[in-house]
C-alpha cells in the first residue's frame, strides 16, 4: 500500500494533474474560438483550482472525537518504492511513527521500518499499566472487590487502565510546527466537524494559522523547547490525530501521576505526586517569586528518577480526552474539558497534584495550557493481550527511584 497522500508536501502524481490539464485544453479551445486569450486564461485557472478541490474533497474523512486520524491511499494513487521510502523517513522526522504502526499500514511495511518506528515511539513515549486508579484519591484506598462493603467504603469509585505509551514530555513549539507546516490546519479530516466553521479562527497574532502567541505562522527565535500553549482542545487533539495519537484519558494521566501500586489483595497505594507525597518545589515549576515563566519541557528531571516522565506536575496544564464536571454540580453545565497537573503559575500548592482536576472551555487558548499525547500499547505491540488482573501490576512498567 502506498503512503503518498500521507504527505501532503509533493510532487503532484499524473493523475492529479487531471484536472489542470483538462481545465488548459478547454482555455485553448476558447481562446481560439474567441480571441480573447486572457478571459480563457483565466478561466483555466478557475476550472483547474475547483477540479483539483473536488478531488481533495472526495479523498477527505471525517474522524470521531479521540481516533486518530490515519489516511490511507488507494492503490490506484500507488507511488514508487523510492518516494514512499521518502515518505516514511519524513514521517519520522516529524514525530509521526505511529501512524505507520496502525493496522492499515503496517501491513505493507517492510520490516525494519516498522522495528523503525517502533523504536522511534519508544523513544518519545513510555509504557504504563495495565493498572487500576482511584480518581481523586491519594494514600492507601481498600476497594470494594466483595459485595458485602462498609458504607465508606461502597462509594469508591476506580478505573482499570490498560496499558497504553504516554508521551514523556508535552508537545513542545518545535513539534507542534511540524503539523502546522505540513497543512495541519488545512486538512478537514483531522478536525471534529462541529467545529469545522471555527478552525479558520485559529490563527497566531498575525493571522496564520497556528497557536495563539506565534507570530507569522512560527514560535519566537529560542522557543523551541518551550511547551507550545496558545492551543485549544481542538487543536490539540487534532495534532494527536496527526500524529497517529490521541490525548490521554484523565485515568490515564492520572495513573502516570499517582503511580498506583498494589500493596494488598484489594489495596492500593497512590502518591500525592509523581515523587512521593510531600511537595518539593525543586522538582515542579509552579508559582514562585520573580521566576514565573514557562521552563523548557525537559528542563526538570523525570519524576519519578528513571521514569522518563518529564514535569507532568507544573509548567503547563494538560488537556485531557474527558469532560471535567464540577463535585458539586447541579443543573446545566457548560462543556468544559478536564485540565490536570497545574502550571508555572499556579499559586496553590493543592493544585499542582496527581488529583487534582480543574477544567476548561474547549475553545479556550489559554497562556498557560499545553497537551501530550498517547496511544494504546496494542498499537505499538500488537500481541499484547487485555488488561492484567484487578491490582495486579504497577502504574509504572519497571519499578523506579522516587
Amino acid at each position: 500500500m502506498a503512503l503518498a497522500h500521507l504527505l501532503p508536501n509533493r510532487l503532484p502524481r499524473p493523475s492529479e494533474l487531471f484536472p489542470w490539464l483538462l481545465a488548459g485544453g478547454t482555455a485553448a479551445a476558447l481562446g481560439y474560438a474567441s480571441g480573447q486569450w486572457g478571459w480563457a486564461v483565466a478561466a483555466a485557472l478557475a476550472l483547474g483550482y475547483l477540479g483539483s478541490r473536488f478531488r481533495t474533497g472526495r479523498r477527505s474523512g471525517r474522524c470521531q472525537p479521540g481516533i486518530p486520524a490515519v489516511h490511507v491511499p488507494s492503490n490506484q494513487d500507488a507511488a514508487e518504492p523510492d518516494d514512499e521510502e521518502q515518505f516514511i523517513r519524513q514521517m519520522l522526522r516529524q514525530g509521526r511513527a505511529a501512524v505507520l504502526l496502525h493496522p492499515q499500514l503496517r501491513a505493507d511495511l517492510p520490516p525494519e521500518l516498522v522495528d523503525e518506528a517502533v523504536q522511534a515511539v519508544r523513544q518519545r513515549m513510555v509504557r504504563l499499566g495495565p493498572g487500576v486508579v482511584v480518581p481523586g484519591r491519594s494514600g492507601n484506598i481498600t476497594l470494594p472487590l466483595d459485595e458485602e462493603q462498609p458504607p465508606e467504603e461502597a462509594t469508591i469509585v476506580w478505573e482499570q487502565v490498560d496499558r497504553f505509551y504516554l508521551d514523556g514530555w508535552v508537545v513542545t513549539n518545535e513539534e507542534y510546527l511540524a503539523f502546522v507546516q505540513d497543512g495541519g490546519y488545512e486538512d478537514p479530516g483531522l478536525w471534529n466537524p462541529e467545529i469545522a466553521s471555527l478552525v479558520p479562527d485559529f490563527v497566531d497574532s498575525t493571522g496564520a494559522p497556528g497557536p495563539r502567541f506565534w507570530k507569522n505562522g512560527r514560535f519566537f527565535p529560542g522557543e523551541e523547547e518551550l511547551p507550545v500553549v496558545g492551543v485549544c482542545w481542538y487543536e490539540a487533539l487534532a495534532y494527536a490525530r496527526w500524529a497517529g495519537k490521541t490525548l490521554p484519558t484523565a485515568a490515564q494521566w492520572e495513573l502516570a501521576a499517582a503511580r498506583p501500586v498494589a500493596v494488598g489483595a484489594a489495596t492500593l497505594c497512590q502518591r500525592r505526586y509523581p515523587w512521593g507525597d510531600a511537595f518539593q518545589r525543586e522538582r515542579a515549576n509552579v508559582w514562585q517569586p520573580g521566576q514565573r515563566r514557562l521552563l523548557p519541557a525537559r528542563a526538570i528531571e523525570p519524576s519519578p528518577r528513571g521514569s522518563g516522565l518529564y514535569q507532568l506536575i507544573g509548567n503547563v496544564w494538560e488537556w485531557t480526552l474527558d469532560d471535567f464536571v464540577p463535585p458539586d454540580a447541579c443543573g446545566e453545565l457548560p462543556a468544559l474539558k478536564q485540565i490536570r497537573g497545574g502550571a508555572y503559575d499556579t499559586y496553590f500548592d493543592n493544585q499542582a497534584t496527581a488529583q487534582f482536576q480543574s477544567g476548561q472551555s474547549p475553545l479556550d487558548r489559554k497562556h498557560n495550557v499545553g497537551f501530550r499525547c498517547a496511544v494504546a500499547a496494542a498499537l505499538v505491540e500488537p500481541k499484547v493481550g487485555g488488561p492484567g488482573q484487578l491490582v495486579a501490576a504497577s502504574a509504572c512498567a519497571k519499578e523506579v527511584s522516587p
